[in-house]
């Protein structure tokens, strides 16, 4: 009796991850009995170690094989790669172009607030003889 991972789709387009125990070669997921017997699961890395993933549906007996039904329309862009995408996303259109004001410097007020507070606290400790100096 293992826990195994199930990639459960429950409906044609909607699916989730579960884990269940495996009792001879079969799981019961939502009152569906599934036979895991014999197939080859998915490797899934984890941060600590790989477990087993399955893909299983609410109409099949037994999980697929197949990686295809993960993304069925998945057609590689040659002139687009992940990384170009990054970087078009990323960008500023006419960012160098625009005159962008930068606000006033709030530190040096929050500066010269803290400095007036502190002053201020100085003098009343030192005029209700809190401190003796």
């Amino acid at each position: 009796m293992a826990k195994e991972n199930f990639l459960y789709f429950y409906a044609p387009n909607r699916a989730r991850l579960i884990k269940r125990d495996v009792k001879n070669g079969a799981v019961d997921i939502d009152d569906n009995l599934m036979d895991v017997t014999g197939y080859t699961p998915i490797q899934l890395d984890g941060k600590f170690g790989s477990s087993n993933l399955y893909l299983v549906r609410w109409d099949s007996v037994h999980p697929s094989q197949r990686m295809d039904v993960i993304m069925p329309g998945f057609v590689p862009d040659p002139d687009m790669t992940p990384e170009m995408w990054k970087k078009l996303s990323g960008m500023k259109v006419l960012g160098n172009m625009l005159k962008i004001q930068k606000p006033p410097m709030n530190w040096i007020v929050l500066m010269l607030l803290g400095i007036a507070f502190g002053a201020f606290i100085t003098y009343y400790v030192i005029t209700m003889k809190l401190v003796k100096i």
